[in-house]
């Protein structure tokens, strides 16, 4: 069973991106980020950055102040910020996103500069080869290690046994009476439109689990003073082992809730369970 799990994996590495060399070489590698408040002279920037499994917590950078961090690149590693300033001004940048090819166009360093007009990330062009950065080696070894870390980081059987399953997934506005909800889901080049749900309303579709599979979607409400994203199945996540057949989210003013399988006093049981908290 294994043989044959890790004879699909090869295959599939070789031939479902057409950066995969890059991937694969960037693959554990320290990665840096670098976030600087260049708003302008008196400005105080509050900064919140976040991962699917790590959460940086809360700073405050003055003008030309930056912050940093430094973490391994994986499969889907996405790092998001979330920056407030002027008392009433707020934005979201994903600081690294491996989707957004970060892990070839921007490393060993991603820097920005947060300005007033925008968010600039000092990275390659990759339209100029001049500054592109290409890999030119793929190494077998790396390919091991690759499969290698796949079969340990999940549940084998579970995952064999999900793959190219159809997979739904349902988001339900449960903000309130009188709450109107615009949600955006997307998949990698899978965009799935702009919907708006009124209280109780609800959102869903269904798909194929793959390796990779990760959806995600951009929340707005309260006449759009209000923002969040949420990824409402990823397989990184194990989604395709604790969320299946179906994953049930409902979006609440404190946060957004799963019901996944959940480790209780009385065993292993579906629950609704927060998992984005704001």
């Amino acid at each position: 069973m294994v043989r044959n799990i890790l004879l699909v994996v090869l295959t599939l590495l070789t031939c479902t991106f057409n950066t995969e060399k890059n991937l694969v070489a960037a693959l554990f590698q320290s990665q840096t980020v670098i976030v600087r408040n260049s708003l302008g002279a008196g400005s105080v920037m509050r900064i919140h950055c976040k991962s699917g499994d790590e959460d940086l917590g809360e700073y405050y950078l003055g003008f030309n102040a930056a912050f940093e961090w430094s973490f391994r690149v994986l499969w889907r590693t996405m790092y998001w910020c979330n920056l407030y300033w002027d008392n009433n001004r707020y934005q979201k940048i994903h600081a690294f996103d491996v989707d957004r090819r970060d892990d070839e166009f921007c490393k060993p360093i991603c820097v920005w500069k947060i300005k007033q007009d925008g968010a600039y990330c000092m990275r390659d062009d990759p339209n100029n080869q001049d500054f592109r950065h290409i890999i030119t080696s793929y190494m077998h070894d790396a390919t091991f290690l690759v499969v290698l870390t796949f079969l340990t980081t999940f549940n084998t059987e579970n995952f064999a046994a999900a793959l190219f399953e159809i997979e739904k997934v349902v988001v339900r506005n449960s903000l309130g009476p009188g709450e109107t909800m615009r949600i955006h889901c997307k998949s990698g080049n899978v965009d799935l439109g702009e919907h708006s749900l009124s209280n109780d309303e609800s959102f869903e579709f269904s798909f194929t689990i793959s390796w990779w599979t990760m959806y995600r979607c951009n929340l707005y409400w309260d006449n759009d003073r209000r923002y969040e994203e949420i990824h409402v199945f990823d397989v990184s996540r194990q989604d395709h082992e604790f969320c299946r057949p179906k994953c049930g989210w409902k979006i609440k003013q404190d946060g957004a809730y799963c019901f996944r399988d959940r480790d209780t006093d009385q065993g292993s049981m579906k629950t609704f369970y927060r998992l984005y908290a704001w």
